[in-house]
């Protein structure tokens, strides 16, 4: 029998008893959130609005957990909270620290949470939620101690080596990325976060191909990943104007992905959109304000147009950062272009190789023929 039809009997019980005693508090709950559970949140409001009618403040924890089911995460905050002043309960405080996750406010969500993991009462689910919080508060090596934590106390689980694979990409470990997302796998050969982690290894070494991507963003269009997978992967076959589109869209769902900028400017400079370019690497510092490659994108911007002053200033400052920028070091072969042909011409066939490493052929080759009156590099 599946849960969907346990509820629906137990509801259906609860309803006969109500019919005998309709102004009963907990069966007014019980029928409200019979009817959360099966999705059914104007009934389940129609009948805690009853009980509110009753006690008003006993309500608070079901009011948040139906603010919440419907995306209402401000309200379903502000309920929670005035529950969990009323009883600190387990429930309400890994509930609430959900809605602060689901708002970004991550460090408001760590410390309603922490309380629960110091006294060791914490449950698998919010340990996950503790190893999420701390992820996007850039804690990582917290994150992993914490979900190995919860390996040792659970068990292996496909939702923990996802995460656990995801925190590892992150920090650039990725043989250990690679062995935590095929170990996800392996328990729940659909874990969609361990597929992702996969994919993106695979875009690192230009294997992805354009048609799996796509296949994941039919089941998952909001995550800025696959677009931004799917527009790195069209820009590598050269593709501009789709990639353009793949990472606008990356932009859209994710602002402050400092990368999917620095990449849509690669692809606008391929279209000769300078004016756009130099829009996206702006954005990419705005999230990041240390990108030597957003400088050095700046700074090509800067080349290609003839600003030299700005180009000479830009580069200086991308090369402080980074001494190796890929994009300050193309810049600076275009600034020299413009007064040392000869310099110039050198430095691009020393720095080819770079190229050939950071892009794929098709993408050097394009670079290589760039029109002479934008680069001077023919």
């Amino acid at each position: 029998m599946t849960q969907v039809k346990d509820n629906e009997e137990q509801l259906t019980k609860y309803l006969n008893y109500l019919e005998q005693d309709p102004t009963n508090f907990n069966l007014l709950l019980s029928v409200c959130d019979s009817y959360r559970q099966l999705g059914d949140f104007s009934k389940a409001q129609q009948y805690l609005d009853k009980a509110k009618a009753i006690d008003s403040e006993s309500c608070f924890a079901l009011q948040g957990f139906i603010d919440f089911n419907k995306g209402n995460f401000s309200q379903a905050k502000d309920a929670l909270r005035k529950a969990l002043n009323k009883e600190d309960l387990a429930i309400l405080r890994y509930s609430l620290a959900l809605c602060h996750y689901s708002l970004d406010e991550i460090t408001e969500g760590i410390e309603i949470l922490s309380p629960l993991l110091a006294k060791g009462s914490a449950n698998f689910d919010a340990e996950l939620l503790m190893a999420k919080l701390l992820r996007e508060q850039g804690r990582l090596n917290e994150a992993i101690q914490s979900l190995e934590t919860t390996l040792e106390r659970h068990g292996p689980s496909a939702e923990t080596l996802a995460s656990l694979a995801e925190i590892y990409f992150d920090c650039e470990e990725t043989e250990l990325a690679e062995n935590a997302a095929e170990q996800a796998l392996i328990l729940a050969p659909d874990n969609y976060n361990a597929r992702v982690v996969l994919l993106l290894l695979r875009l690192v070494e230009g294997k992805t191909k354009a048609c799996e991507i796509e296949k994941l963003i039919a089941k998952e269009p909001m995550d800025a990943r696959l677009w931004f997978a799917l527009g790195s992967t069209e820009l590598r076959e050269m593709k501009l104007q789709e990639a353009e589109k793949s990472f606008l869209k990356a932009a859209e769902l994710e602002p402050l992905f400092c990368d999917n900028w620095i990449s849509l400017g690669w692809c606008q400079l391929f279209l000769n959109k300078l004016q756009e370019a130099k829009t996206s690497y702006q954005q990419a510092l705005t999230i990041n304000e240390e990108s030597a490659e957003g400088l050095g994108g700046l700074a090509l911007v800067a080349s290609l147009k003839k600003d030299l002053a700005d180009a000479e200033l830009l580069i200086a400052k991308a090369n402080k950062l980074d001494p190796h920028c890929f994009l300050a070091t193309i810049a600076q072969i275009i600034y020299k272009g413009h007064s040392d042909l000869a310099g110039a011409s050198k430095q691009f066939k020393e720095t080819f190789p770079t190229i050939a490493e950071q892009l794929n052929k098709a993408m050097a080759i394009a670079l290589a023929n760039i029109d002479v009156e934008s680069s001077t590099i023919h």
